[in-house]
């Protein structure tokens, strides 16, 4: 019967829709999660600078809770130094990839300055509300910097900071 119960929760699974009987929580990615290494961006041009690939048996959503509900919600914060500690300008996307790397889904666009309230204050922080579209096994959550200027973004500066609230969902259930 267990099997037959997992295979009916597999089959509530479509692309746009998560079944709501999964095991849900709220998970924070931070720059850790994105990438372990000093890299540059380039003056007025959108790059990718790192990658979130989701696991086995996982279903990821960009943001958590709904603005209906501002306490329950998810908030980001991201913020780029240099090795002097001087912040990059520019904009910042969070963008969705198929495992293939063919198809893109951009969730999220913002300028980076109105990105770096206070870490620890939600209410100087943008709200990251809970987005439809699921990212499943081998699928990617990128993020993409559009800089002011060409430099070079320290990933282990006290300043470099991100935190990106998700909605992890486990499809096997025990």
């Amino acid at each position: 019967m267990g099997l037959l119960n997992g295979i009916g929760a597999l089959k509530k699974l479509t692309r746009g829709t998560v079944s709501s009987s999964l095991n849900a929580f709220r998970d924070i990615l931070r720059a850790k999660d994105f990438f372990n290494a000093d890299f540059g961006v380039t003056a007025r041009k959108w790059e990718p600078v790192g990658e979130f690939e989701v696991g086995a048996q996982q279903i990821v959503n960009v943001g958590y809770g709904s603005k209906n509900l501002p306490d329950s919600a998810g908030y980001l914060f991201v913020q780029l130094a240099k090795a002097d500690g001087s912040l990059i300008d520019g904009k910042f996307r969070i963008v969705l990839k198929d495992a293939n790397d063919v198809g893109k889904d951009m969730v999220f666009n913002e300028d980076l300055d109105s990105l770096r309230g206070d870490a620890n204050d939600k209410s100087k922080m943008i709200m990251l509300e809970e987005k439809p579209t699921p990212v499943m096994k081998d699928e990617k959550i990128v993020i993409e910097v559009y800089a002011d200027e060409t430099a070079t973004v320290d990933y282990d500066h006290a300043n470099t900071k991100i935190k990106i609230p998700i909605t992890k969902k486990y499809t096997k259930q025990m």
